[in-house]
């Protein structure tokens, strides 16, 4: 969005094809050098890392597995932990699809926001996204990861349902910032979930899978934008609104599953992964995971 701020300052701040094109192909010429710099990111090795410190390792995810065997929700068992998580991100990643994409069109369509607008509206989206992170981290330490979670995501639909309702733009601004950072904030604690819950070495099959959902947004988002079209961008809300909460509901069995302790070294590791499936203005590809990345990526 800085990028995209400081060409439209310069070419000017309209919605002109020419101009457009031009940020549109810049901002894509940005992403190359990250591309490059992806090719050569390897797993990282602790200093000292040896195979005993890797046998340790994988005893202490036997250990974690143990000990929540035993919990049960819904007949389901510890084991079912990433499935319930997928099959809440597919939910969210539908949701997502319908009404995220359309967030810049509904401001510029509904309130007449310029580029340079959007573009300040989502820089503030990811200062939002931050606070809220450390919100959400914090909150976990007291009422448990998967609670944190649920409570977020949960608040995330109430605002979603403020949208739908509310026509004033001093209002919809901070609802808007509100919602994106409690549908995103929700990331780190569900990777720290996931790594608890499955090995190793099947890690890199679960992030596929997950990233597989991205796509389920093309499918929803023509759903979305004929919703759009036909019935306006509040009732769109609406129902990205229920998806949400049907999401929200197939993952409580969480609530049960997930112990409320863990080990902070998993959070904190999982804290530097991203935004996830609830995406922002100018990347709603970028949020993975139940939060909309999700968002994601993308409340």
């Amino acid at each position: 969005p800085v990028v995209a701020l400081v060409c439209f300052l310069i070419l000017g701040d309209t919605w002109r094809l020419s101009e457009v094109r031009t940020v549109l192909i810049l901002g894509s010429t940005v992403y190359l050098p990250a591309l490059v710099i992806l090719v050569l990111v390897r797993d990282p090795v602790r200093c000292g890392e040896t195979e005993d410190a890797e046998n340790e390792e994988g005893e202490s995810i036997a250990e974690i597995e143990g000990e929540v065997v035993q919990r049960a929700c819904c007949g389901m068992k510890s084991t079912a932990v990433p499935y319930v998580m997928s099959a809440s991100s597919l939910i969210t990643a539908l949701g997502a699809g319908m009404t995220i994409r359309f967030f810049a069109l509904y401001f510029k369509n509904d309130f007449n926001l310029l580029p340079m607008h959007l573009c300040m509206l989502d820089i503030s989206y990811m200062v939002s996204i931050t606070i809220f992170m450390q919100f959400a981290l914090s909150i976990s330490n007291v009422l448990g990861r998967a609670q944190a979670a649920c409570f977020c995501f949960g608040m995330n639909v109430t605002a979603f349902v403020l949208l739908s309702q509310v026509h004033m733009l001093s209002v919809v601004i901070p609802v808007y910032l509100v919602r994106g950072g409690l549908a995103n904030c929700t990331y780190p604690i569900d990777q720290s979930i996931l790594q608890d819950f499955i090995p190793s070495k099947t890690r890199g099959r679960w992030n596929a899978i997950n990233s597989l959902f991205g796509m389920t947004w093309s499918g929803s988002a023509v759903l979305g934008g004929y919703l759009a079209d036909h019935h306006g961008y509040r009732f769109s809300f609406l129902i990205t609104a229920g998806l949400y909460t049907v999401g929200t509901l197939v993952y409580s069995p969480l609530l049960c599953l997930v112990p409320r302790k863990q080990k902070e070294q998993s959070l904190l590791d999982a804290s530097v992964g991203g935004i996830s499936m609830d995406s922002h203005i100018a990347d709603p590809t970028s949020e993975v995971g139940r939060s909309e990345s999700g968002d994601a990526s993308g409340g």
